[in-house]
């Protein structure tokens, strides 16, 4: 799939359902931990898509950048960040060739957006590469242990074990510090999800 047919299947996505109401439950308690006692931290959410994520960060007293493939996830995010009081910081783009000098960010999150990419050692080097020093990145990913019928629902998406994630951390050239592994059920099915919470830090 060409770059620009999966930026035209996840506008499909993002038109045909209201999506990403609230923030993701892993990601906020992973910041909080790590922006405890700190202040407009210039954050990066990776595929932001509707901007649940930008929101909260805001909210907390951020700077929150948001990118995404998706123009459409992007105007949402637009419309949801200005309805909620804050600028929006966003912009259309992909992860492998972020649109950002070096050194541009203090914290990095992505959500479930790493796990569709092929390619995710680019992908984490150009996380690593707009971060701070001493930045940290904040990464979910789908585990192995996801019930195969959900997996096959979400086409194209790369299931991981946690030691694969510290590992492409690491090749990426940032330390792994912290690993949180949770499952919950989704839906009427109650199809488990594993979902595999790392932080890492650039040196």
């Amino acid at each position: 799939m060409t770059p620009s047919d999966e930026a035209a299947a996840w506008d499909s996505i993002y038109a045909g359902r209201a999506w990403g109401r609230w923030p993701h439950e892993g990601l906020v308690r992973a910041f909080c931990r790590l922006a405890a006692g700190r202040s407009r931290l210039q954050v990066l959410d990776v595929g932001c898509g509707p901007g649940a994520n930008l929101v909260f960060l805001e909210r907390e007293g951020h700077d929150a950048h948001g990118i995404d493939l998706s123009k459409v996830a992007i105007a949402q995010a637009a419309e949801r960040l200005t309805d909620a009081g804050f600028a929006p910081r966003l912009t259309v783009g992909s992860v492998m060739k972020l649109p950002f000098r070096d050194g541009s960010f203090d914290v990095a999150t992505e959500v479930e957006v790493l796990t569709y990419v092929v390619g995710m050692d680019v992908a984490w080097a150009e996380i690593a590469r707009v971060l701070r020093p001493a930045g940290r990145v904040i990464s979910v990913a789908f585990g192995s242990r996801c019930d195969p019928a959900l997996m096959s629902y979400l086409r194209g998406c790369q299931p991981l074990e946690a030691g694969e994630m510290a590992a492409l951390a690491e090749r990426a050239g940032l330390i792994p510090i912290e690993q949180q592994v949770q499952m919950r059920t989704q839906g009427p099915e109650h199809r488990w999800i594993e979902e595999i919470i790392t932080v890492a830090a650039r040196a």
